[in-house]
């Protein structure tokens, strides 16, 4: 909702930021605007390059690189141990960029902040 937007908006203080809907897959985002750079958290990576998603990996990597698609890719705390790009076997390093948030933000993630609004 409208709060999870402020609440990520203010962790991108000074970057030019926008937020989508309708678009489900970061596929689908990049198509609708091609050139752009995304951050995700590592995790989101992680899923994004696994095939039993359903999406076959080469292809969408080859249609990131022709859209001109970049990830900043967040490290993230998960199940108790910090993982960063480095950590993804098969990162393709040439769309993506490893970023370092503040240790305060290494767990803040969408369903983190949808559990703290109720769900919502």
């Amino acid at each position: 909702g409208a709060i999870e937007l402020v609440e990520r908006a203010k962790l991108l203080e000074g970057f030019d930021r926008m937020f989508t809907q309708d678009d489900p897959l970061y596929l689908d985002k990049a198509r609708r605007f091609p050139g752009t750079k995304f951050i995700v958290g590592v995790d989101a990576m992680e899923r994004m390059l696994d095939p039993k998603w359903g999406v076959a990996v080469e292809p969408l990597l080859n249609e990131f690189r022709a859209l001109r698609t970049k990830f900043l890719v967040a490290d993230r705390e998960m199940n108790g141990v910090f993982s960063g790009l480095q950590d993804i076997a098969g990162a393709p390093m040439d769309l993506c960029e490893s970023i370092h948030p503040p240790k305060t933000h290494l767990g803040y993630s969408s369903s983190a902040l949808r559990a703290e609004r109720g769900g919502k």
